[in-house]
């Protein structure tokens, strides 16, 4: 399945944005799911250096739903450690095995490679949706 994400491009990034107007970077997740898959996906309130403050939503929020995985596939996630954190603070969606789609601070959506000299240096981690949890958002949609 291949899809135009032309939609999403330059869309600026705005802290808990969550429509055409801005995102941030889970945002993006967020839309781009329920856009193209019908998946809705839990949202939550956090603060935007929420990585200084001690906390790891990668770890605590997004595991819950997204699976570590060794190599990047089509439609999953691909998370970064930026500015030498060691926490996990950035998401985009892997596009193909290199290409991904995000959105950073003071930015606006745009389609990069993971191959990339910064971004190559980042990567966290690569992930993909539990399909325990596709199976249980396609059950409840049927049975809505």
């Amino acid at each position: 399945m291949n899809i135009d994400v032309t939609k999403y491009l330059s869309i600026p990034y705005l802290h808990e944005g969550r429509d055409m107007n801005g995102l941030d970077c889970y945002g993006l997740v967020i839309m781009f799911y329920a856009d193209n898959f019908g998946i809705t996906l839990p949202d939550y309130a956090y603060c935007q250096n929420w990585d200084t403050e001690g906390l790891n939503y990668i770890q605590e929020e997004y595991w819950k739903r997204f699976e570590k995985i060794d190599a990047p596939v089509k439609h999953g996630v691909v998370t970064f450690r930026m500015f030498g954190s060691p926490i996990e603070r950035h998401i985009g969606i892997m596009l193909d095995d290199i290409s991904f789609l995000h959105v950073a601070l003071n930015d606006r959506v745009c389609v990069e490679k993971i191959t990339h000299r910064v971004w190559s240096r980042q990567i966290g981690s690569f992930y993909k949706l539990k399909e325990d949890y596709v199976h249980t958002i396609n059950h409840t949609q049927v049975a809505d």
